[in-house]
C-alpha cells in the first residue's frame, strides 16, 4: 500500500489479539466474524505501509473491546496492547472538530475522527460498510478490509 494506513477499531482489535496469540481470535467475543486468516492478510497489509497510524479515539475503544476475554488471555491481549501503542503514531482529532461533522450523529466520536484523518490523504482501513461510504463521499480515501481477504 502506498500510502499510510488507517486502522480501523476492529482491524486494531484483532491486530493486538492475533499479535499476542492467534489461538485468542476465535474465542475472543468482539472477533466472531474473523478468522486467523484475516489476522495474516492484516498483518501483511500492515507490513507493506510506509506507516500506520491510529486515531486517539480508535486506542480508547480498542482497549475496552481487548477485555472482551477470559483470563490469562485478557492479561496477555492487554500487555501486548500496552506495548504496541509505544510504537503506533497515535492521531488526535479534537472531539469538538469530529462532532462537528455531518456523519457524527449516524457513526459516532471514534468513526467522526476516522473520516478526519482520511481527509489528510492516508486509506482509512475499515471492515464498517457504513464508515467506508462516508469517507469516500467525504472526498478521502478508504478500503474494507473485505476486498483484500482471497479465501472464502
Amino acid at each position: 500500500m502506498p500510502h499510510e494506513v488507517i486502522i480501523d477499531t476492529n482491524l486494531l482489535v484483532l491486530y493486538v489479539v492475533g499479535v499476542t496469540d492467534t489461538k485468542y481470535i476465535r474465542p475472543h467475543k468482539c472477533l466472531s466474524d474473523f478468522i486467523v486468516e484475516d489476522f495474516d492478510v492484516l498483518s501483511g497489509i500492515l507490513a507493506s505501509a510506509p506507516r500506520v497510524v491510529v486515531a486517539v479515539n480508535v486506542l480508547t475503544e480498542a482497549s475496552n473491546l481487548l477485555a472482551f476475554i477470559k483470563e490469562p488471555a485478557r492479561t496477555e491481549i492487554m500487555e501486548t496492547f500496552g506495548q504496541l501503542i509505544a510504537g503506533l503514531p497515535e492521531q488526535y482529532v479534537p472531539s469538538r472538530q469530529a462532532a462537528d461533522r455531518r456523519e457524527f450523529p449516524r457513526l459516532g466520536l471514534a468513526d467522526a475522527a476516522l473520516l478526519d484523518l482520511s481527509a489528510s490523504g492516508g486509506v482509512l482501513l475499515t471492515t464498517d460498510v457504513l464508515l467506508y461510504d462516508a469517507a469516500l463521499r467525504s472526498g478521502g480515501l478508504a478500503e474494507l478490509f473485505i476486498q483484500h481477504r482471497t479465501f472464502n
